[in-house]
C-alpha cells in the first residue's frame, strides 16, 4: 500500500509541475490538478477521473 500511494503523490507532484511550467491555470488542490490538465487537452478525460479519484486516497 505504501508504494501505491507514493506512485499516486509522484503523479500529483509531476501534474503540478507541469501546469507551472506550462502556465496553465492552478489548480483549487492535490485532486483538481488532473482536472486543470484534462481541461487544457494535456490528458484525457477518462485519465484525469482515474487520478482524481486516487488524488482521494
Amino acid at each position: 500500500m505504501f508504494y501505491l500511494l507514493l506512485a499516486i503523490q509522484e503523479c500529483i507532484d509531476l501534474a503540478a509541475h507541469w501546469i507551472a511550467d506550462e502556465g496553465l491555470p492552478p489548480a483549487e488542490d492535490y485532486a483538481a490538478s488532473f482536472g486543470v490538465l484534462a481541461r487544457e487537452g494535456r490528458i484525457e478525460a477518462p485519465l484525469a477521473q482515474a487520478m482524481i479519484a486516487a488524488a482521494g486516497l
